[in-house]
């Protein structure tokens, strides 16, 4: 059982036009559709001052129960290394997936050396979920996190990570093709 019904009231002077029941969502329950179904009961007639009878009208109603992200997120992205691939897309959190873009942009599918990147990422929050303005990340090896930013119906989370320069090219060798004329 997910819901528990803890109260009713009604609206109107005359008579109940409106019934309210709130339902309180248990804290086990998962994030997603839930029916709260209200039941015709013979049995169960409210009377106003003895004078008309009012029924309930049975039907279903679906309640979207949110799991919200919030807290400090750990989101791991691979380092930029001079010759590597860059990662495109965050590894599927707990309510979450996501991609990156990086800055400058790759070129030859690789990284380049002696060049700050930054990555900047967008995780999206999968259905039944949101993140809360309260969110934080980390990253591994990222020297900071700028531009932090949620969504303002916390659908998405965007966020920069900024990496140190790759490695400098390294000499790894001299050949000399033609002798020095002059030693």
């Amino acid at each position: 059982n997910n819901f528990a019904a803890f109260g009713a009231s009604g609206i109107n002077d005359d008579q109940w036009d409106v019934m309210t029941v709130t339902c309180k969502v248990r804290e086990t329950s998962e994030p997603g559709s839930k029916t709260v179904s209200i039941k015709n009961d013979d049995d169960l007639v409210a009377n106003d001052n003895e004078d008309s009878a009012i029924s309930v009208t049975p039907g279903n109603t679906v309640l979207k129960v949110t799991g919200t992200i919030s807290g400090e997120q750990n989101i791991a992205i691979t380092a930029p290394v001079k010759g590597n691939a860059p990662q495109d897309t965050i590894a599927e959190g707990s309510g979450y997936t996501g991609a990156i873009n990086w800055v400058p942009a790759v070129s030859n599918s690789n990284f380049d050396d002696s060049t700050v990147y930054t990555a900047q990422v967008t995780l999206t929050a999968k259905e039944f979920y949101k993140f809360a303005a309260d969110t934080t990340v980390t990253v591994a090896g990222a020297e900071k996190i700028n531009n932090l930013t949620v969504a303002e119906d916390g659908a998405t989370l965007f966020f920069d990570a900024v990496f140190p320069a790759t490695e400098a090219k390294v000499v790894t060798g001299l050949e000399i093709t033609t002798a020095p004329t002059k030693v």
